[in-house]
């Protein structure tokens, strides 16, 4: 109640440096054209999996288009590789349907996969906190960031992508987009669906991850993996 007293006071101060009344009411402009969709030359398949590839180098980044037949080998290759003896991963049928359990399963990892159920929420996360790599889908690539986009929420929790010292993200190839607007673009079909019919298509959280977590002192030294995951690994998935 305080909270909205004081956005009440403060709107009708504004209006009041304004010389007139609040204002209520008003219905959003419709504007009939969208330069945003039209400010990308049109690409093809190759040309954005390249993109997103060397955009993902220049971010200290691992990235490579595989088969889903080698999923169990290369997610092997990374655990052996960097010495990884824990993994969480989300509850994700399509994370099952590429063969994760079995390369997992080779590795003799100790291994979590991050649940809703909210009886169990506090403890999953002190155990998240001691895992040494987390394993999630992506739902969009961004060939012009080098950017990873997650839908999360009920079993896609966001923390197995932000708190292990590790990140793995799989990403089917045809999921590239060239750039943030077009992903936008179908952020806000979801949520226009959502609002129109209530369809339960829209996440609760959105992430955005373009490589190792980042941080420069005032020096700008910049240090990886401070505030999230140090290193990072993609697998495009060619299907």
């Amino acid at each position: 109640m305080g909270q909205s007293t004081d956005q009440e006071t403060f709107l009708n101060r504004i209006a009041q440096k304004l010389g007139r009344e609040r204002r209520s009411g008003i219905t959003p402009p419709e504007w009939p054209d969208h330069p945003y969709q039209n400010m990308t030359l049109p690409v093809t398949r190759e040309d954005k999996i390249r993109h997103f590839i060397d955009n993902l180098a220049a971010l200290d980044t691992r990235a490579e288009m595989i088969s889903e037949n080698e999923v169990a080998e290369k997610i092997l290759d990374v655990i052996r590789r960097e010495n990884v003896r824990s993994v969480v991963y989300q509850d994700d049928e399509r994370l099952e349907q590429i063969g994760l359990g079995e390369g997992l399963q080779r590795a003799g990892v100790d291994t979590l996969k991050w649940s809703a159920e909210p009886d169990s929420k506090e403890q999953q996360l002190q155990n998240v906190e001691q895992a040494d790599m987390g394993v999630t889908m992506a739902d969009i690539g961004l060939a012009e960031t080098g950017s990873v986009v997650l839908f999360n929420g009920g079993g896609r929790g966001r923390v197995t992508s932000l708190l292990p010292p590790i990140y793995v993200a799989f990403l089917e190839a045809d999921r590239i987009v060239p750039r943030i607007t077009q992903a936008l673009k179908r952020i806000d079909e979801m949520a226009g669906a959502y609002r129109e019919n209530g369809t339960p298509q829209l996440p609760s959280c959105i992430n955005f991850i373009t490589g190792p977590s980042r941080s420069a002192d005032i020096e700008m030294d910049l240090s990886l993996g401070v505030h999230g995951p140090g290193k990072v690994y993609v697998f495009i998935l060619d299907r």
